[in-house]
């Protein structure tokens, strides 16, 4: 009886086996070891020396098999830092991008908010002149305030008042803090309709701050609104909504 040997599936056997092997020595962690960081960013609150060690403690090992998520954590965690970008460029670097927060706004009077509504550390950041707005809610609701601002304030524009401070509270009512010219009063907005009732609002503002100087108004009715001024008080037309 003859035997025949089907080589080219001992062949691929053993290419498979010999394969399998140079891999596993690829992927030891002495092997194909990190070389080089790069860090790219703006670096005007962060500091490389920062970035570097957190990079460092992370991005030691195999090139290939290198954890990219917990690089990513670590740089994240230096102050300062917002969005991060880690990636592995051949043959032997890790390149780092990096973006630092943009404060847009105070956050229930002693925290900062960043461009994208969240509370965010700011060591060593103050706003003396106290340009920026005051903003404040419950805790996560930082991006539907600072949203909230930003959609208001254009609505504001060319009025002749200027949004300084949104405030919602627990029960789901909005209030503003305006500038103008005859000095800063609250605006009531309630819960719905808040563009609207602002706008309504504007609309007379000029006919209303000449009548005397507002202490507060309050939007929340279906057809109208209540201005408490000096020396003038007028009333709702409605019932409150």
């Amino acid at each position: 009886m003859t035997r025949r040997l089907r080589l080219p599936l001992l062949v691929a056997s053993l290419l498979a086996a010999s394969l399998a092997l140079a891999l596993d020595r690829l992927l030891q962690p002495s092997a194909f070891p990190v070389q080089s960081i790069s860090l790219e960013g703006p670096f005007e609150r962060v500091q490389p020396i920062q970035l570097e060690s957190a990079v460092g403690r992370h991005a030691r090992g195999n090139f290939f098999t290198l954890d990219l998520k917990s690089v990513a954590n670590a740089v994240r965690a230096v102050p300062w830092v917002d969005q991060v970008s880690v990636r592995r460029a051949w043959p032997r670097s890790i390149e780092v991008s990096y973006s630092e927060h943009e404060i847009v706004a105070r956050w229930s009077g002693d925290g900062w908010l960043n461009s994208s509504g969240r509370v965010v550390a700011a060591p060593g950041y103050s706003d003396p002149q106290a340009r920026l707005p005051s903003l404040s809610g419950p805790d996560g609701e930082g991006p539907r305030v600072l949203s909230l601002y930003r959609n208001l304030g254009v609505v504001l524009e060319n009025t002749g008042m200027a949004l300084r401070a949104v405030t919602l509270d627990d029960h789901g009512q909005w209030s503003l803090q305006v500038a103008a010219a005859g000095g800063a009063f609250e605006l009531r907005l309630g819960r719905t309709n808040l563009a609207e009732r602002l706008q309504r609002f504007a609309d007379v503002y000029p006919t209303v701050a000449a009548r005397g100087q507002i202490r507060y108004a309050d939007l929340r009715y279906p057809n109208g609104f209540a201005v408490a001024a000096q020396p003038v008080l007028s009333a709702a037309r409605d019932e409150k909504g």
